[in-house]
């Protein structure tokens, strides 16, 4: 029998600079439902001073999400702006508990939220990239943001875009907090849309990235500090803001995109699908040996 329908997750709220939800899947195939709530100000407090903000973790049982059941709830530095980027991911363990990673737009800054104990009644709250004194403008907060995904051992691995000058890095993270991390820059990955990542069975980290220049759907594979990439998709009009990516039950990456024909007014695009069949491309062919 399918689940019964969801129900709402939170009481309405407005917020007019915006509010993030991001998701992940369970191990048993259930959810777990991350959003961010503004937290009011008191009435005495400077307008200069930075405000806060709660992020709650809410855990479904099945994916409609019908039984939702609150669970833990962090406090940071508000980021007063959530319009139009990717601020907030989050990655669930085979442990089943939730890592959240949390792009702070006013200053940069980039926090990493775990669960203390077994339950995730208890949040820890570590700065995986410190923030920058200066405001950054309209057009630098949207070119940020932040996706993830787990590593088998509990270990996340973060696609970091920085606001100021668009550049991405992977941070591979030693524990599970990230306190300490392993940044990788592979090359390719300043501009469009903002590339995801997942963890293969091999224990590589799979990026999957646009091609500005050559008009191609990319897919890096790194290890030990290096990625290797090869083209898997053709953009044919123009890239799309939507890029996706998930492995499917033979472990092959599907990578979802957009296909956006750019116009201002009347603008179509379509939704591509692609599933890398041939992993070979991802390592190179193999040298013949050499002839006795």
């Amino acid at each position: 029998m399918p689940p019964a329908g969801g129900k709402p997750l939170s009481e309405p709220t407005f917020d007019p600079q915006g509010s993030s939800v991001a998701l992940a899947v369970r191990p048993d195939g259930g959810l777990v439902v991350v959003e961010t709530r503004r937290n009011e100000m008191p009435a005495d407090r400077p307008p200069s001073e930075p405000g806060s903000e709660t992020v709650l973790f809410t855990f479904c049982d099945d994916p409609a999400c019908s039984r939702p059941e609150r669970k833990m709830a962090a406090e940071l530095e508000s980021p007063f702006d959530d319009s139009g980027y990717r601020s907030l991911a989050v990655a669930v363990g085979a442990d089943d508990r939730p890592v959240a990673a949390r792009l702070n737009s006013r200053n940069g800054a980039l926090s990493v939220i775990t669960c203390v104990d077994a339950d995730c009644t208890t949040p820890r709250v570590t700065t995986a990239r410190d923030g920058r004194d200066t405001e950054p403008s309209y057009e630098s907060r949207m070119r940020g943001g932040v996706s993830m995904a787990m590593r088998a051992d509990g270990r996340p691995v973060i696609v970091h875009r920085d606001m100021r000058d668009g550049s991405v890095s992977l941070l591979d993270c030693r524990d599970r907090d990230c306190a300490r991390i392993d940044p990788v820059a592979p090359a390719g990955l300043s501009r469009g849309a903002l590339p995801t990542v997942v963890t293969d069975a091999a224990g590589r980290t799979l990026v999957a990235y646009q091609d500005l220049a050559a008009h191609r759907i990319m897919l890096a594979a790194c290890s030990d500090g290096r990625c290797e990439s090869a083209a898997v998709g053709r953009i044919r009009y123009g890239p799309g803001a939507g890029l996706a990516m998930t492995l499917d039950g033979q472990g092959r990456p599907v990578i979802a995109w957009t296909d956006d024909n750019g116009l201002r007014y009347g603008s179509e695009w379509a939704l591509k699908v692609t599933t890398v069949l041939n992993a070979r491309i991802l390592t190179g062919p193999r040298p013949e040996p050499p002839a006795r």
